[in-house]
C-alpha cells in the first residue's frame, strides 16, 4: 500500500506522459524487473565454483555457461555495467526503437558488441562513468525521430565544458611555454598544500601545534648543568647537519638578475618535527639577490639540526614584484635529506642549492657574544665573523699519542657586511645573524674575526680556538693583527649536548614550554 507522499510525484508524472502521448505508452514498458532465474543462476555458479579440483571437464564447460549467461542477463540488464548492486525496480533508459532494431540485427555477433550498442545509445550514463565526480543527471528520453548524431553526441554533465571553455578564454594569448610553467607551478603549489595536510595529521595533532610554528628547544638546554653529572637519555653527542650556504644557483623561465625574494627555508628533524629556520624574511625585508651576491643571508638553525632520523628541508619563496599582487611564487618544495654535500631545489623558475657537512658525535656551541673589549671600533667598512670546527684523529704509536688536524671544508658564516659598517650593539657588541654551529667532540672550535678597509681588502683578523665541552660556558680574547692601536675582541661561547627527543625532556620534566603550556591550561 503507498503512502499519501507517494502518490503525488505519481500524479505529476501522469501529467508529463498526458502531455507526450509517445512518451506515456511506453512508459510501462520501461519498468523492467530482473529475471528470477538471475539470483538462481548465481546460487549454482557458486556452488560449481566451491567443487574440488579433478572434476570432469562437462563440469567445467557447464560452470563457463552459466558465467556466459549471467554475463549476457548483466548486459542486457545494465548495459555492460555488471554487478548486482545496479538492481532496481525504477524506470530503466531504453534505447528508441530504430536503436533496438539495429541491435537486435547485430545481436548474433556476440555480447561484446551489445554492450557497445548499450553504451553508446546511453551518453549521459557512458559520460557518468568517465567523469565519477558528477551528479546523477535526470533520466533523458529519447525520442525515435532523433537524429543519430545527437544520440551518440557527448553530453558533458559534470560542468567540466564550462570549466575548459573558461580555461581556455584565461589562456587566450598565452604561449604554450607560459601555459606549461602555470601547471607545473600549480601541481607544485598543490603537492606542499598535500604535504603540509599530512605533517597536520600526523603531528600537529598529537604535538597540538601548526605547521608553522618554529622549535621551540634551546640550543643551551644543557649548559647549566654541573660537569660529570648525568643529564639523563635526554642528552646524546649525535650526529648533525651543519649548514653553510644557499645559493640561487640558476635563474629560468624568463626571471632575470637582479630579483628581490622573500619567505621561508627551513628543516625540520625528530626532535619536535617543528620548523627550525635557515632564512626568514618577510616582504617588506625582502632580499637583493644578484649575479655576483647569489646567497641567502641565513639567520639559522636555532639549535643543532639532528640527523639521528629523518631530516626534511623545505622552501617557500617568492619574488617581490611592484605590487603585492605582481608577486610572484618562485618555488614551493620539501626534500628528504638522504645524504651528501648538497640538496637541490628546482622547478621552472629556478635552481637552490643548500650546501652542508654531516658531522659525527657533535655537541652545539652558542656564540653568546662577540664584542670590542678594548680599541677602536674596527669594522666601519665592514667585516666577517666566521666559525671552522676542524675534527681531530689521534694514533697510539710507540706508547705516544700523535694528533692528525682535518681541516673543515667550509667556514660557518656568523655576519658578514663589506662596503657598510657594520651594526654595533651596546658595550661593544656585534649584532650576529647566526648563534649555533655543530662542534666535533673530538675537534675544536676556531672564531674568526676579520676587518675590511674602504677597498673591501681585510685590513685586519684576529682568531681564537675552543675546545668543545658537554656544557657550562667558555670565553676567550684574541687581538685583531696589525692594527695600531690594539683592538681586543671577546668572544663567549656556551656549550651543551644536543637533545635527542622533546618527549624525553616532558618525561625528565625539565621542558619549560610544556610546564608552561599546563600551568595557562589550570588557569593559572
Amino acid at each position: 500500500m503507498r503512502s499519501g507522499a507517494d502518490e503525488k510525484p505519481n500524479t505529476e508524472m501522469e501529467s508529463r506522459n498526458r502531455s507526450n502521448p509517445r512518451k506515456n505508452s511506453s512508459s510501462k514498458s520501461n519498468r523492467v524487473a530482473p529475471p528470477e532465474s538471475l539470483g538462481r543462476l548465481l546460487q549454482q555458479l557458486k556452488e560449481k565454483e566451491k567443487l574440488k579440483e579433478g572434476k570432469s571437464e562437462a563440469t567445467s564447460e557447464r560452470v563457463n555457461s552459466l558465467r556466459e549467461e549471467i554475463r549476457t542477463l548483466r548486459l542486457d540488464l545494465f548495459g555492460g555495467q555488471g554487478g548486482t548492486r545496479g538492481i532496481s525496480t525504477q524506470s530503466m533508459i531504453h534505447p528508441s526503437p530504430r536503436e533496438f532494431t539495429k541491435m537486435e540485427g547485430e545481436s548474433a555477433s556476440g555480447s561484446g558488441k551489445r554492450q557497445h550498442q548499450l553504451v553508446s545509445c546511453r551518453p549521459h550514463e557512458n559520460e557518468i562513468r568517465q567523469s565519477p565526480a558528477a551528479a546523477p543527471p535526470a533520466t533523458p528520453h529519447h525520442d525515435s525521430a532523433m537524429d543519430e548524431q545527437q544520440v551518440h553526441k557527448k553530453v558533458d554533465v559534470s560542468g567540466d565544458g564550462d570549466n575548459n571553455d573558461m580555461k581556455k578564454e584565461m589562456d587566450r594569448g598565452k604561449s604554450a611555454q607560459q601555459i606549461a610553467k602555470e601547471e607545473e607551478m600549480a601541481f607544485e603549489a598543490n603537492s606542499f598544500a598535500s604535504y603540509r595536510k599530512s605533517w597536520e595529521s600526523n603531528w600537529g595533532a598529537c604535538s597540538r601545534g601548526f605547521f608553522e610554528d618554529t622549535t621551540t628547544v634551546s640550543p643551551m638546554h644543557f649548559t647549566h648543568c654541573t660537569p660529570g653529572c648525568d643529564p639523563g637519555n635526554a642528552a646524546i653527542a649525535g650526529a648533525t647537519l651543519q649548514i653553510f650556504t644557499i645559493k640561487l644557483e640558476e635563474l629560468k623561465g624568463g626571471l632575470e638578475w637582479p630579483l628581490s625574494v622573500y619567505g621561508v627555508v627551513a628543516a625540520r628533524d625528530c626532535v619536535d618535527h617543528s620548523r627550525n629556520l635557515l632564512f626568514s624574511c618577510d616582504r617588506w625585508r625582502s632580499q637583493k639577490l644578484s649575479q655576483e651576491d647569489p646567497f641567502l643571508r641565513l639567520i639559522g638553525p636555532s639549535r643543532a639540526i639532528v640527523f639521528t632520523d629523518d631530516v626534511y628541508f623545505e622552501t617557500e619563496l617568492r619574488v617581490k614584484g611592484k605590487t603585492l599582487s605582481q608577486d610572484i611564487a618562485l618555488i614551493s618544495e620539501r626534500r628528504h635529506y638522504s645524504g651528501g654535500r648538497t640538496i637541490s631545489f628546482s622547478n621552472c623558475f629556478c635552481r637552490i642549492e643548500l650546501c652542508m657537512e654531516r658531522i659525527h658525535e657533535t655537541v652545539q656551541a652558542t656564540i653568546l657574544g662577540v664584542r670590542v673589549k678594548n680599541g677602536p671600533w674596527p669594522f666601519d667598512y665592514g667585516g666577517k665573523v666566521a666559525c671552522l670546527s676542524p675534527s681531530w684523529t689521534y694514533k697510539v704509536t710507540g706508547g705516544k699519542v700523535f694528533y692528525t688536524t682535518h681541516a673543515p671544508s667550509m667556514e660557518v658564516v656568523m655576519l658578514a657586511s663589506r662596503g657598510r659598517t657594520m651594526p654595533k650593539g651596546s658595550c661593544g657588541y656585534l649584532r650576529l645573524s647566526r648563534h649555533v654551529v655543530s662542534v666535533e667532540l673530538e675537534g675544536s672550535l676556531n672564531v674568526v674575526i676579520q676587518a675590511y678597509s674602504e677597498s673591501g681588502d681585510i685590513t685586519t683578523q684576529g682568531e681564537v680556538s675552543f675546545m668543545p665541552k658537554a656544557c657550562n660556558i667558555s670565553q676567550e680574547t684574541c687581538f685583531l693583527d696589525d692594527s695600531d692601536p690594539k683592538v681586543e675582541v671577546e668572544i663567549t661561547v656556551a656549550w651543551s649536548l644536543l637533545v635527542s627527543n622533546r618527549r624525553h625532556l616532558m618525561m625528565n620534566g625539565m621542558d619549560f614550554g610544556e610546564l608552561k603550556e599546563a600551568v595557562s591550561g589550570m588557569g593559572v
